[in-house]
């Protein structure tokens, strides 16, 4: 595993309690982070939103719908400096007012040509739905990715009693980043005062010289989730 990846639920580029647009300061965040992978959830499901959050430094991307509404859509997107190869959008949606699903795509490193596996995943709010989620998707990517593969989770698991670092390790050799550095997921919400371990950056083998961080946002910036950061890469 050797990338720089950041997640974060953008609250669908709107601040989290004026409800006012604040996609321009989440767009310059996301560009500071100088990912080589960002994995969004809660992203309005427009080309034009998805394009102008990539701008230049992200040439290739993808979206996955997860909920339709009147006047539009949100869903799960990944934005990669390196070419993506194919994309599946896994619905994983258990009750149909909390629509839910996981975004996967396969990516070609351009100098290695290894193979590496982002998916960007928002689960359910109520515990029996998340844990048939996660059970879709670990069956899933048990079948999709070759265990000689890299694979990077991110996303939104609403895992706040932490009950899914157990199962992804056991059965897909996941380890969340965080705990791994710091004895615990991140605390990620609310973002204005975190208290709740909401968000995770899961990954196999992470190098020994990988930094966690959370990063400093103008206070504008705000949604309601804090983005996490993972910097895997080591020395460059």
């Amino acid at each position: 595993m050797r990338a720089r990846i950041l997640t974060w639920n953008i609250h669908k580029g709107l601040h989290w309690a004026a409800r006012t647009s604040e996609l321009e300061p989440m767009r310059e965040a996301i560009r500071a982070a100088s990912a080589d992978l960002v994995l969004l959830q809660e992203v309005r499901g427009s080309e034009a939103q998805l394009e102008y959050l990539a701008d230049s430094l992200w040439p290739h991307h993808a979206y996955g719908r997860n909920a339709a509404y009147d006047g539009g859509h949100h869903g799960n997107a990944i934005m990669s400096r390196w070419p993506i190869e194919g994309v599946h959008n896994l619905d994983l949606t258990v009750w149909r007012i909390e629509r839910r699903g996981a975004l996967h795509a396969t990516i070609r490193h351009p100098e290695t040509r290894e193979r590496l596996h982002a998916v960007s995943v928002h689960l359910d709010l109520f515990e029996s739905n998340r844990a048939e989620q996660l059970e879709r998707l670990i069956r899933y990517l048990s079948a999709a990715v070759p265990a000689h593969e890299a694979l990077v989770l991110g996303g939104d698991f609403n895992d706040w009693r932490v009950r899914a670092c157990r199962p992804l390790a056991a059965r897909l050799g996941l380890v969340d980043a965080f705990r791994a550095a710091e004895g615990a997921p991140a605390r990620t919400f609310p973002a204005h005062r975190p208290t709740v371990r909401l968000d995770r950056v899961y990954g196999r083998r992470w190098p020994p010289e990988t930094v966690v961080s959370r990063p400093v946002l103008p206070a504008v910036a705000l949604g309601d989730h804090l983005p996490l950061l993972v910097d895997a890469r080591g020395s460059e």
